[in-house]
């Protein structure tokens, strides 16, 4: 949200910036884009940039956005079988938002931590938001790994709700990563970097601003300023959902090695390409940008 919020409160042109915003779906389709060429920049999670280091594209997060992925994986209320326990999910249907995509390397991580393989478990698509959401309410789906707002829709139409796996909070990430923090971050080709040190300097500023202004400001304010892809229908929802995510946002915009390295396990869990790597995390982040003035 902070690169769409920082249009809308006018601090990439307060940077003389003109920057252009696509919407794309999909994470993968995100740093197609960015290899590609046909973006400068991209909104991704340092997984995808250690996926591409260890496949030889340069490629480096230069400001953090978000200290969370936000997924949480919960237990259907329709379900016949108790499920309390991801060792109950042993042949069961889990749900992801679509095959290969972070939500699934989620489920792979968590699963090994709890001595499964993906393999024990059937694995389908069933999308984000609504059509998560249902999935889980007609028990199509024994569980499933939703995002924020699904979560918090789920929690109000179900009080009982078996949350398997929460990432809303520090300490849940604490539980599930032995760190609070897997990080969001604006990245770009290492090449684009160099030869536009400028351009990334002035971008990082803009969304600093931006982060400080979420944090400054009341969720009502934060919710009324959110472009309206990032909007449910229920107001209310949003705020909820909006004051779960605030603590979430990093305030001053640097990466980290812990939140790389809790990437890199999380990795390591379903590809097998990273987790045989002897990869440098160092080379997927700088904080140059960030420190500059």
């Amino acid at each position: 949200m902070p690169a769409d919020l920082a249009e809308s409160l006018g601090f990439y042109r307060a940077e003389g910036l003109d920057v252009t915003i696509i919407q794309t779906s999909g994470s993968s389709k995100v740093m197609e884009a960015l290899v590609g060429g046909s973006a400068d920049v991209a909104c991704a999670g340092q997984t995808q940039a250690i996926q591409l280091a260890v496949e030889g594209k340069a490629v480096k997060c230069f400001v953090a956005e978000f200290n969370n992925h936000g997924y949480s994986l919960v237990a259907s209320p329709a379900v016949r079988k108790r499920i309390s326990r991801i060792e109950d999910l042993k042949g069961t249907t889990v749900g992801v938002t679509a095959l290969g995509s972070g939500t699934q390397q989620f489920l792979d991580y968590l699963l090994s931590k709890h001595g499964l393989s993906p393999a024990d478990v059937s694995t389908v698509g069933v999308g984000a938001g609504a059509t998560n959401l249902a999935a889980l309410e007609r028990g199509q789906v024994s569980a499933a790994v939703t995002d924020l707002a699904t979560l918090v829709l789920l929690k109000k139409r179900h009080p009982d709700l078996v949350v398997l796996a929460d990432t809303s909070s520090r300490e849940g990430m604490e539980r599930i990563f032995g760190s609070d923090s897997l990080q969001y971050a604006l990245c770009a080709r290492a090449e684009w970097l160099q030869q536009n040190r400028d351009t990334a300097r002035r971008m990082a500023r803009a969304i600093i601003q931006t982060l400080r202004w979420i944090h400054e400001h009341s969720p009502e304010e934060v919710r009324d300023k959110m472009p309206e892809s990032f909007r449910t229908n229920d107001r209310e929802t949003d705020l909820d959902v909006v004051r779960m995510a605030v603590p979430m946002y990093s305030t001053d915009g640097m990466l980290s090695d812990a939140a790389a390295t809790s990437a890199k396990e999380l990795l390591d869990a379903s590809v097998e390409r990273v987790r045989v790597s002897n990869i440098d995390l160092s080379t997927v982040y700088t904080n140059e940008f960030v420190h500059e003035k």
